[in-house]
């Protein structure tokens, strides 16, 4: 069955997919796109059908155009799609090696993950050649970045069992999503509780290792609600990369005659040993973590959407930087207390003229600290630690409005907007961060976009405070800003899907940590300017639905970064260093006997170099190959499978000085009642 969209006032779905879990299929009637929610994912899908979907078919149906895209920040098909955004689908994540967020988010083109522990204990993510502070990572479309560094985005409370998809949006996203989406945003959508199902996991292997989980949504009467509880832990793969974690989240949502409210609520912790994390010279490196977050956020279901949202997150660090038998000199460990509270207010109308939204956006960002922030005046007793005291501190307010119409001419969309942003504590004053696009139908199977963005980032606390024996901070960064463009095309010819995307990004004073020649000391600092280009190439390949034996699924990636900065006089840390040719292929396949193979291979060459210790020679980061499979059997509601991460024992690093684990051997089983 074809679906078919009518481009007049107000925007209507008439037909959808055959599929049971097709958008609104269960409604059996026209849907006005104003009933849609806002801007709090980046691809929209609703409540699933009572029974467990085909998931071997779920890629198939998000290419469809029946699915809802919002990367900007009202409602659009994909078909009329501008910017390149990536799905990690519930059946991508069911069938992968890895069972952490940065190990399925390894395969996305234009993305780079790069881990220090094990198992994705800490693991940085940046996009078509950024750093790790310029990602915004949200959970459920919330916010959860912290200000305090962007090694702590990912400590989600969330296992992966618990997540519905990932959405990536490659590119600038300030303009959409506020100051901290500077290069792109990935945003994990946790399973809907519209049905009654139960997730329960075991998992063990090398080093240790061990995983406990489990996951239930249920249904009370207008309410959907989900739990998910995890644990894991290991030995470490080499001495002091051992870590324990562990997950608790809640999530709640009421459907009212005139509103949907959904909260949500988490908690996480992780220590871990820190193996030479940031000085190679002090291998006894030991970090704790432990984070909480809540919001609430609830939509309108009138002509004019409103959509308030509220939400908290705060996090704790310890860091050791000896674990023990610290010397005399070695005084304390490091601690600190990182808290965001914000608030919003969206607005939506779609009518004659297109769709047209409005929001505005409060948010207070503060850390107290031993190291970090200036002096306070009443220093503040760290919980648990007896003598110890926060001692510095810092906050500063986000003052955020937002603007963005769609117009929609024939086979031609336009969308344009602004973000216009202040932070009085910080002396900046508002600024306005336009940024328009283009997409065109040039036929059924092909499609072109072109989009200008400008975009920012704030400077988090620890590029403006963190000094010590090897660094020294700058107070008076500030912002990086950059000029994006970039372009598209997306090809659909029977099985295969072809999508292209290149951009030119003009970065201007880019935060960085730099040691100039004849200092031993890393400075934070403003660049200049540090220009990136780049292409990404991606074909997929899927049999039909009724396919039942052999190659069922394939991907292959390629992506090239290039950077325009040489670092002549000084060696820089993360700005230029990036990857500059990265290739993934990714095969799934159907065997006999109720066998499935999932087979992941990277490919990746990085620039940049870095001081090998013990005699600080500059090295360049060698070219790897890492393979990961997965080889699964499933009867009724059990699934057993085995897992080989970096199958063939590859040696390589992804931070300076600190080797990633070898061949690591893992299996496990599963129960799904929801089968």
């Amino acid at each position: 069955m074809k679906n078919s969209f009518k481009q007049e006032a107000p925007l209507r779905f008439h037909r959808w997919s055959r599929k049971g879990f097709a958008i609104f299929s269960s409604l059996r009637k026209v849907v006005t796109i104003a009933t849609l929610s806002i801007a709090t994912t980046i691809i929209s899908q609703p409540c699933k059908a009572q029974h467990k979907p085909d998931t071997s078919a779920i890629s198939r149906i998000l290419e469809t155009d029946s699915v809802v895209i919002t990367a900007q920040r009202s409602p659009v098909v994909a078909s009329k799609l501008t910017r390149p955004v990536q799905v990690i689908t519930s059946a991508d994540i069911e069938r992968a090696p890895a069972q952490t967020l940065d190990g399925l988010l390894e395969q996305i083109p234009g993305v780079d993950v790069r881990t220090r522990g094990g198992y994705g204990i800490q693991s940085d993510v940046s996009v078509r050649g950024g750093t790790f502070d310029q990602t915004l990572v949200l959970l459920n479309g919330i916010p959860m970045s912290d200000p305090q560094t962007g090694h702590h985005a990912m400590n989600l409370p969330v296992d992966a069992d618990a997540i519905e998809k990932v959405e990536v949006l490659t590119g600038p996203a300030a303009r959409v999503f506020g100051a901290n989406a500077y290069n792109g945003v990935i945003n994990a959508i946790t399973k809907s509780g519209c049905s009654d199902g139960v997730i329960l996991r075991i998992e063990g292997g090398q080093n240790g290792l061990y995983q406990t989980n489990g996951t239930a949504t249920f249904n009370a009467r207008s309410t959907e609600n989900l739990i998910s509880v995890a644990k894991s832990g290991s030995d470490g793969y080499i001495p002091n990369t051992d870590f324990q974690s562990a997950k608790v989240f809640i999530q709640n949502k009421i459907n009212l005659n005139i509103l949907d409210i959904e909260s949500q609520a988490g908690w996480s912790l992780r220590d871990f040993g820190a193996n030479a994390f940031y000085s190679p010279r002090f291998p006894n490196q030991f970090e704790h973590t432990q984070t909480f977050n809540a919001s609430i956020k609830a939509s309108t279901k009138g002509k004019v959407k409103l959509s308030p949202s509220f939400y908290w997150r705060r996090n704790y660090d310890r860091f050791e930087l000896f674990r023990s038998d610290a010397p005399e000199w070695y005084t304390s460990h490091n601690y600190h207390r990182s808290e965001v509270r914000g608030a919003s207010l969206n607005t939506f109308l779609a009518w004659s003229g297109g769709k047209t939204s409005l929001g505005a956006e409060y948010r207070l960002e503060s850390i107290v600290s031993n190291i970090l922030g200036t002096p306070l005046s009443i220093p503040e007793p760290v919980n648990g630690e007896d003598g110890i005291f926060y001692k510095n501190g810092d906050q500063r307010e986000l003052f955020s409005v937002f603007a963005e119409h769609t117009l929609y001419l024939r086979r031609l969309t336009i969308n344009a907007g602004f973000l216009g942003i202040a932070v009085p504590s910080k002396d900046i004053g508002f600024k306005i961060y336009p940024g328009i696009e283009a997409g065109y139908e040039i036929s059924n199977r092909l499609h072109l976009s072109l989009a200008y963005n400008q975009t920012l980032r704030l400077p988090t606390f620890t590029d403006l405070y963190y000094t010590s024996p090897t660094n020294i901070a700058n107070p008076l960064l500030k912002p990086e800003e950059a000029h994006v463009w970039e372009g598209g095309l997306r090809f659909k010819y029977h099985f295969f899907n072809i999508i292209g995307n290149t951009f030119y990004r003009a970065g201007r004073n880019m935060i960085d940590w730099v040691q100039v020649d004849g200092e031993e000391k890393w400075r934070s600092m403003n660049l200049t300017e540090v220009d990136l280009y780049g292409t990404e190439i991606q074909i997929k390949y899927q049999q039909p639905a009724t396919t039942t034996k052999g190659l069922i699924q394939g991907q292959i990636s390629w992506q090239y970064t290039q950077s325009e900065k040489e670092s002549t006089g000084y060696l820089s840390k993360y700005a230029l260093d990036n990857l500059k040719h990265k290739v993934d292929i990714v095969t799934h396949w159907l065997l006999p006997a109720g066998f499935t193979l999932n087979i992941r291979a990277s490919y990746q060459v990085r620039d940049g170099s870095y001081l090998k210790w013990p005699d600080n020679t500059p090295t360049a980061y060698k070219p790897q190959w890492v393979t990961d499979a997965r080889l699964a059997w499933s009867r009724g509601k059990l699934s057993v499978y085995a897992d080989a991460t970096n199958l063939f024992n590859a040696d390589y690093t992804d931070h300076a000085n600190l080797p990633q684990p070898g061949r690591w051997l893992k299996a496990g089983i599963v129960y799904r009642s929801d089968n």
